[in-house]
């Protein structure tokens, strides 16, 4: 069973903190754990928080015991660079780029045991939740399951009938000739255009 978690848009160049991640590629997280805090690098906060974080998982999501998982790969890639510019001589600029980086850890079992039926239960109550409860004659729900009031809903449909039955169709301006159709840029340039 594989257990990861991931950590976006660190603000630390990836070559230094594959320094760190090195050494705990293919190490038992127990190990990791306790040799991390002793590596003199400033990056080592970052690999060991997510380490704790991939372990949390484990523990709580797959009723993993520490004692039996070891890392199993260790992944760091280039995220976003931030360009910013230096003033160099006559006149030149210089680029600077601030690298960030984006790290996963992924944690497999020593000795595979059986999965547990943890997840059952986590899904069973949202879905009980968004049963419609009869209390409103038409009730609406949200992707999340939340209930969608009365107004906001009058609200929706009233913006839909705008734009399907309105006046101004989607093509109709074209159709019509230029000096018809009404628009701010006409009236914001006419000074300068000239109309």
């Amino acid at each position: 069973m594989e257990i990861s978690a991931k950590l976006k848009n660190i603000r630390v160049s990836p070559t230094k903190i594959r320094l760190v991640a090195n050494l705990i590629r293919k190490m038992e997280a127990k190990k990791a754990l306790e040799q991390l805090p002793f590596v003199r690098k400033g990056c080592k906060d970052i690999v060991l928080g997510l380490l704790k974080s991939a372990i949390a998982n484990a523990e709580n999501t797959y009723n993993c015991q520490l004692d039996n998982l070891y890392i199993a790969k260790v992944s760091v890639d280039e995220a976003q660079t931030l360009k910013r510019w230096r003033a160099r001589a006559f006149g030149r600029s210089a680029p600077i780029r601030k690298r960030g980086s984006q790290m996963t850890i992924v944690l497999r079992e020593i000795v595979p045991t059986e999965p547990k039926e943890v997840k059952a239960e986590a899904i069973a109550a949202p879905v009980a939740a968004m049963a419609p409860t009869g209390d409103l004659p038409n009730e609406t729900y949200t992707a999340k399951g939340g209930k969608i009031a009365e107004a906001e809903l009058d609200h929706q449909t009233n913006l839909e009938k705008s734009f399907d039955g309105g006046n101004l169709g989607k093509h109709d301006a074209i159709d019509k000739p230029r000096s018809e159709v009404k628009s701010t840029t006409r009236k914001v340039f006419r000074r300068k255009s000239g109309l």
